[in-house]
């Protein structure tokens, strides 16, 4: 049966939040964000195997607060995708049996559901290259321009934009066909990078509660989705 193994980035160090502290070690609901997040993988895919990213200064202050609940904890690298590459290498990528999935996910998204997950597999057996990502309807009016201030160029579609979110999920045939035909550069996630090699990916609906910590307001927001206390 093949088996999964999820890749969680926290190789940033959040100065979009503004805080003292990267974002992955902020308090949320009574613990660090990152703890959210491994252990909703664990609640949804107690089976999985884990793959923690985090930045070389914060290495040991990660395996300290989450040591017994991941696999393997790797150094991210400058960008997202040398923090994917070096965690692929941990995973293992090159000895997976082809079938096996590997999810990439965000450790500033503390909220995953198993449902969410459920999605995100059937998209994947879908998928005629076996590609995968959850993502989010649009749900304000979208136009495009050069800059926040400046003319605007012209409206967009807002239904057929979506916003994307994570886990995203490869089969490992999937991963290892990206890595030979994909030109090296920084892509800013797993579609940009499939696309690259020439790869199609299906599409999978988020949760309305997957939110990615980027300021302190979303971190109130978390707090009260956590707290049970509404929905964004």
């Amino acid at each position: 049966m093949p088996r999964l193994h999820f890749i969680l980035l926290s190789g940033g160090v959040g100065a979009r939040v503004g805080a003292a502290q990267p974002k992955q070690f902020l308090q949320l609901h009574g613990k660090p964000v990152l703890l959210h997040s491994i252990e909703a993988i664990h609640q949804a895919r107690p089976a999985a195997r884990l793959v923690v990213v985090a930045p070389a200064e914060h290495l040991e202050a990660t395996r300290r607060l989450a040591e017994s609940l991941f696999d393997a904890l790797v150094v991210g690298g400058a960008t997202r995708h040398a923090s994917t590459l070096a965690a692929l290498e941990a995973v293992p990528l090159a000895t997976l049996p082809e079938a096996d999935l590997v999810l990439i996910h965000d450790a500033a998204r503390p909220i995953l559901e198993a449902a969410e997950l459920d999605e995100l597999e059937a998209a994947v057996a879908r998928s005629r290259d076996g590609i995968a990502s959850l993502v989010a309807p649009l749900t304000e009016t979208v136009v495009e321009a050069a800059a926040v201030s400046g003319p605007m160029l012209r409206p967009l579609d807002r239904t057929r934009l979506f916003a994307v979110k994570t886990p995203q999920a490869a089969r490992a045939a999937a991963l290892r066909t990206m890595l030979q035909r994909a030109p090296e550069g920084e892509y800013t996630d797993l579609l940009t990078w499939a696309a690259a090699a020439g790869l199609g990916a299906e599409l999978a609906p988020a949760g309305q509660r997957n939110l990615k910590l980027t300021s302190l307001h979303d971190l109130a927001v978390l707090e009260r989705l956590l707290s049970g206390s509404g929905v964004a």
